[in-house]
């Protein structure tokens, strides 16, 4: 009987370490939804000029930021969020797909392969604490899970918080002058990384719930009142 609940245990175990809990650092991270639209908007136009220069290499105005919510596809693509007690978001990843889908018969997941694309935000009074790479790991086990092989991020080379973020987990940086290419090999998907998945998603996403049900304010912060 030990031995059958090991794995699960130990599965447990390796997830309550990513998002924090046994270092008393836990982390909500949620995947967002279509309608979660509108407080993704909120984080976004949050941002600083120098941050949203960052997240999308130009000086995005809110003009910009509207017609990237507006152009968010929650079928092909994926988007996280961690967010902070009156559940209010304050890092933000999109991973984009950016391969023609893949029938193959064993695919898994959308029936998308080959490549994705990752971008993230963080407020700045969220900074230094790992939100960047805490998102950066969950979107790794997504992206295998889809059957993703390559994992491509896009930054200004100035941007030294997101590159350091790809080097530090094994990307390949390619210098193209004001612009930096880190590309990410990924291993297949195996019965651990779905596990995980499964399991993140299922904490994530309820504790995502009740934190929204216990901020009856939450509405209204969303409307601008």
């Amino acid at each position: 009987m030990e031995t059958e609940t090991t794995p699960l245990r130990s599965l447990v175990k390796n997830w309550q370490k990513t998002y924090g809990y046994l270092s008393g650092q836990f982390v909500r991270i949620a995947s967002l939804r279509y309608q979660d639209k509108a407080e993704i908007a909120m984080h976004l136009h949050a941002l600083s000029e120098r941050d949203r220069y960052f997240r999308f290499g130009f000086a995005a105005t809110d003009a910009h930021i509207q017609s990237y919510i507006d152009g968010l596809n929650f079928e092909r693509d994926h988007l996280y969020g961690i967010y902070n007690r009156q559940a209010l978001l304050v890092a933000v990843a999109h991973v984009a797909n950016i391969s023609e889908p893949n029938h193959a018969p064993l695919s898994f997941g959308l029936g998308f392969s080959q490549k994705a694309e990752f971008g993230v935000s963080v407020l700045l009074d969220y900074r230094s604490k790992g939100y960047g790479g805490r998102l950066f790991n969950r979107a790794v086990i997504h992206a295998r899970n889809q059957g993703v092989s390559q994992f491509y991020i896009q930054a200004l080379t100035e941007n030294s918080r997101m590159l350091r973020i790809a080097k530090n987990r094994g990307a390949t940086l390619v210098n193209l002058g004001s612009e930096t290419e880190a590309h990410l090999l990924l291993p297949k998907a195996d019965l651990d990384s779905r596990m995980s998945e499964l399991v993140a998603d299922h904490f994530g996403n309820m504790d995502y719930s009740m934190a929204h049900s216990k901020n009856p304010y939450k509405a209204f912060a969303l409307q601008g009142f």
